[in-house]
């Protein structure tokens, strides 16, 4: 048993070594690529920087409806500290 967990253990060993190799020569392309040219999110691309973006025109915008839960009276909180005052119990009758 103690065999199988060391083999298990070199293996994990194996593949975070592997992870780490990958991470350094990946920093090391981006750190080589020249600026301007990475990619915020692997397998994106984006568009070049000659190109202008295109912008839809103003008619084909949707409009924004109002936000219901904005228009609505604010409710009360029901933690909000209240006043009171303490008040006196009184057993038995009147004395």
């Amino acid at each position: 048993m103690d065999l199988a967990r060391r083999q298990r253990v070199m293996a994990n060993v194996r593949l975070i070594e592997a992870r780490d190799e990958e991470e350094r020569a990946q920093i090391l392309r981006f750190n080589a690529a020249p600026a301007g040219s990475h990619n915020t999110i692997p397998g994106v691309k984006s568009p070049p920087l000659d190109e202008p973006l295109q912008t839809p025109p103003s008619s084909q915008t949707p409009q924004r409806q109002p936000d219901p839960l904005l228009q609505t009276p604010p409710i009360s909180d029901p933690h909000a500290p209240q006043s009171w005052a303490p008040k006196t119990l009184r057993r038995g009758g009147e004395s």
